[in-house]
């Protein structure tokens, strides 16, 4: 939404940004699970195939440093716990598809039936 609104506003377009929530800037599709505790669905983040939010970083004259925290591995958890963690494949060797993928993720799986 904020993007379109951006490209359009830049385009000429007079734009309202209608959002279903009171806060547009607010996660999407999450919930509490029963001890209270939020829970998002997907990952969140902004990794380095989105040049488009480097590009207004830059545009608006800020430190990727102050804005930005390392990438970290994520967990993903199933009922039993955790089922896995993603590995930041970007610190890795690159090595062909689906070769790659296969070595760096197969020893992260803890419980993979087989």
């Amino acid at each position: 939404g904020f993007g379109a609104m951006k490209a359009l506003t830049e385009a000429g377009y007079n734009v309202k940004l209608v959002d279903a929530t009171p806060d547009p800037a607010a996660l999407k599709g999450g919930w509490k699970n029963p001890n209270g505790r939020p829970v998002e669905a997907g990952f969140k983040g902004f990794w380095w195939q989105y040049p488009n939010i480097f590009s207004l970083v830059d545009e608006l004259d800020l430190k990727e440093e102050d804005l930005f925290t390392p990438l970290t591995r994520s967990g993903l958890y199933n009922p039993q716990g955790l089922f896995t963690e993603a590995p930041l494949f970007s610190t890795l060797p690159r090595l062909p598809a689906p070769f790659g993928q296969a070595l760096y993720t197969l020893p992260l799986f803890r419980d993979l039936p087989l």
